[in-house]
């Protein structure tokens, strides 16, 4: 039975089972739950909001203490990963001249993997993280990888916007849902936030490859939004 959950908080987490396609949210509000099927109050809490104080205009030390405390927060978190859980981390990267990439890499003990690729021009950095979650899936599935497994992602609106999984009508969130109800009899399967740019290792070097698929001959083409066409204007 697969149970996907999805913290962007430092508290335990809850677990929906799937299908239908049922994401746990992490937050820091209150502890009230929603029933996805009934629409009732039943347990799972609901808003993902603020990890830590947002960091000050100002800068300064506020800042400094925020991301450390950002960093402490998502150390505790990894660090009671159990030792035989798959991590995955992913990531989108687009650089200054409008190229895109994803990449998704896989730790589990010794065993690492990596996968690349590029994506259409002036796709969004939001597209290219959903392409990278898309990504982990698909490879957990092409590998028949099962028990706990951890999706690791720096980004926070990705999160968001599945956890409002009953606004999802795009073909990647679609697809995503479905891997999910595909994989509900063979693992345990965890989203993750992480905090970015905070010397995590693992999500660095998620990072670095993701830039370098930016660099790669263009194989995947896929159309472009209304908004990503907008945007290049």
């Amino acid at each position: 039975m697969c149970k996907a959950l999805i913290r962007v908080g430092d508290k335990p987490e809850l677990e929906m089972e799937l299908p239908p396609p049922c994401l746990s949210i992490q937050g820091d509000l209150n502890d009230s739950r929603r029933d996805f099927n009934t629409g009732t109050d039943s347990g799972v809490l609901m808003a993902p909001t603020g990890l830590v104080p947002a960091p000050s205009a100002w800068g300064g030390e506020s800042l400094e203490v925020s991301i450390s405390r950002q960093e402490q927060a998502a150390l505790e978190v990894i660090n009671n990963i159990p030792i035989e859980a798959t991590l995955i981390y992913t990531d989108g990267s687009k650089n200054e001249i409008g190229h895109t990439g994803s990449e998704v890499f896989v730790k589990h003990g010794r065993w690492e993997a990596s996968l690349k690729r590029r994506n259409a021009d002036y796709c969004s950095v939001f597209r290219s993280e959903m392409i990278a979650i898309d990504m982990a899936l698909d490879f957990v599935l092409e590998h028949q990888l099962f028990g706990e497994i951890w999706i690791l992602l720096d980004s926070r609106s990705v999160v968001q916007y599945l956890d409002n999984w009953r606004d999802v009508s795009d073909r990647r969130g679609m697809d995503i849902f479905n891997k999910l109800k595909t994989l509900r009899n063979s693992c345990v399967l965890h989203l993750q936030w992480m905090p970015s740019h905070v010397n995590l290792k693992y999500n660095d070097i998620a990072d670095s490859l993701a830039k370098e698929g930016t660099t790669m001959p263009q194989a995947y083409v896929e159309p472009l939004t209304y908004l990503e066409l907008y945007s290049r204007r």
